[in-house]
């Protein structure tokens, strides 16, 4: 489209430029001109050298090719300003996903802050530490509310992230629901000791998997969104 409204714009150009060389052609004609030398086409039709119809075809086919390249030049502009409008939709569009994207961004952070996460995901060795029950009831509490379209992303490679933090968020959950002691009336919990070891080896490599999709979304978040607002 680009090309043919430039060549369109060309051909406008032209015959501006050719306007007046060309109209002098047409009308100026030298009186009593002598044998051999060239006359001005009004001038042979007043001589009946030219017909009135061969004028009239040559004037009519100059019209069409006149409106025809207005016609396109107006075709192209309406054209152009739905392609602009279509832009501009598109554009709205994004942003109001990317600002949806971002409340949903602050969201996870307020109910999975930063800090938890990296010390209860990124730093816990389950085979060595012991861990809260207020942990699991916060990592619970969101997988709770992971369902409202509020926690959900527009955004395909963020929603992917978090939909796998979501899954392996729930096999921990299990795990450590299903295999723990308490350390006395503390608020100290451990996986039993007599438990098999695999169990210690899957609560660590969930626990670190969870912390990389967590800081995944948080990292491709930013910088697809922008930082938090303060």
């Amino acid at each position: 489209m680009e090309r043919i409204e430039k060549f369109n714009n060309l051909f406008f150009g032209f015959l501006a430029i050719m306007f007046f060389p060309i109209s002098g052609l047409m009308f100026y004609t030298k009186e009593y001109a002598g044998n051999g030398k060239n006359i001005g086409p009004i001038k042979e039709i007043l001589d009946n050298n030219i017909s009135l119809s061969v004028l009239m075809i040559i004037i009519i086919i100059l019209l069409f090719l006149i409106i025809g390249f207005g016609m396109i030049k107006y075709i192209l502009s309406v054209a152009k300003k739905e392609v602009e409008r279509q832009v501009e939709i598109k554009l709205n569009r994004v942003k109001l996903n990317n600002i949806s994207d971002r409340n949903t961004l602050d969201r996870i952070e307020d109910l999975l802050p930063v800090d938890y996460m990296i010390n209860f995901f990124q730093k816990k060795d389950f085979e060595i530490q012991t861990f809260s029950i207020d942990d699991i009831d916060l990592m619970e509490d969101f997988l709770d509310s992971s369902n409202s379209p509020n926690i959900k992303f527009i955004d395909e490679d963020l929603e992917k992230h978090r939909n796998l933090m979501i899954t392996k968020m729930r096999v921990l959950s299990n795990l450590l629901r299903n295999n723990n002691e308490q350390l006395g009336v503390s608020n100290a919990w451990r996986i039993p000791r007599n438990n098999k070891t695999d169990v210690f080896k899957l609560a660590n490599t969930y626990s670190l998997e969870i912390w990389e999709e967590y800081e995944k979304i948080l990292t491709d978040g930013r910088k697809k969104l922008g930082d938090r607002d303060v």
